[in-house]
């Protein structure tokens, strides 16, 4: 074979530039419809740009309430948040006080009084911490500040859903091209629903299935509410555990403390909400924990108002409760109306400088 004919059967040379530019194409046209398909359908309603109309709420906030959570407070109007005076932080039990999952977050009650709820089901207390760090920037108005503490959330190492929740309005493509928000999208668009992700991202933390004897009663161990029985074992063990930890006091004083201050130096005043027990958790806790709940609130009460409806019950509201922690709505409204009625008539957030 002649040199021409070699020539004419050579193989083609193999170009590796032209490989990786055919690669990195294909890999921007993937992330592209990606980031298009969970910009439109938007699990989680953040509204980076108009998205489509989707039964979100239902299927998506059982599986991150924090992350959902962020979304409707990206839809309070901006100037609800410069003219609110008071806001309100905390888990399922401070959502309640203005209505719950199913209310707006930006309320008037009183007189007059604009309230945003920036509470999140099942949050823990750092996450409760991460919130008002992150949010407080946003209320140039904000004369009060009600930090519900159920006292467990201060005694136990939570889940901390929020600090990847608010990387996302800076970094939206951490959303956006984000592959399980993909999952969630096309579950949307197929009118599935996803599987939660853990307990910890669940809003309610009580297992409130319905006993399977029509006969248990609180006398025993068993927790009646309009929604169902759960066992006092398997809701409370936890919180009874943990009220007992000294993580608990260490927060009050190298977190919270320094917290008040620089509330006070906007001149906002604190308040502690402590959630109304059900009767018999409180005959248990009166019983076990008394004393170490007496130690936290005094602490509580050095930096801030302590509003203690759980061993306190207003003489003209009746606790009734849908599951041994959720108030019924009405009642929770009642609650509500009083807590405001109590912050209305506090004196005025003292100077920065006094001593808290």
């Amino acid at each position: 074979m002649d040199s021409r004919t070699f020539a004419q059967h050579r193989v083609p040379r193999f170009s590796l530039g032209k490989l990786w530019w055919q690669a990195g194409c294909g890999s921007l046209v993937i992330l592209a419809l990606i980031g298009l398909v969970n910009l439109l359908v938007d699990p989680f309603d953040l509204r980076f740009a108009p998205n489509l109309s989707l039964p979100r709420m239902e299927a998506m906030r059982p599986i991150n309430t924090a992350l959902w959570s962020l979304g409707e407070f990206r839809q309070i109007p901006q100037k609800e948040k410069e003219t609110a005076t008071m806001i309100i932080l905390g888990d399922s039990l401070a959502q309640q006080l203005t209505g719950g999952v199913t209310r707006n977050r930006s309320q008037t009650m009183g007189d007059d009084v604009r309230v945003i709820n920036l509470s999140i089901g099942g949050a823990s207390y750092e996450e409760m911490m991460d919130t008002l760090r992150y949010e407080l920037p946003e209320f140039p108005s904000l004369k009060t500040v009600v930090l519900g503490v159920p006292l467990e959330r201060l005694g136990e190492m939570g889940h901390q859903r929020t600090t990847e929740v608010y990387e996302i309005p800076s970094r939206p493509w951490k959303y956006l091209l984000n592959l399980k928000i993909l999952s969630y999208s096309i579950g949307l668009l197929y009118n599935s629903t996803p599987p939660k992700d853990s307990p910890a991202a669940t809003d309610e933390e009580i297992d409130t299935t319905p006993a399977n004897s029509g006969e248990a009663s609180a006398q025993n161990d068993v927790l009646w509410g309009s929604a169902g029985a759960v066992t006092i074992e398997k809701a409370f063990a936890k919180r009874i555990r943990l009220v007992k930890a000294p993580l608990a006091l260490q927060r009050v004083r190298n977190e919270l403390t320094p917290l008040a201050m620089q509330l006070r130096q906007r001149h906002i005043q604190l308040f502690f909400f402590i959630p109304p027990l059900n009767p018999y958790i409180k005959g248990v806790f009166e019983q076990t924990q008394g004393a170490a709940d007496v130690k936290y609130l005094d602490e509580l009460s050095k930096i801030g108002v302590v509003l203690d409806y759980a061993m306190n019950q207003p003489a003209n509201i009746t606790y009734r409760f849908r599951d041994p922690a959720h108030l019924d709505a009405d009642v929770a409204h009642q609650v509500m109306l009083d807590l405001l009625q109590r912050v209305q008539t506090q004196p005025a957030a003292p100077a920065a400088n006094s001593a808290p």
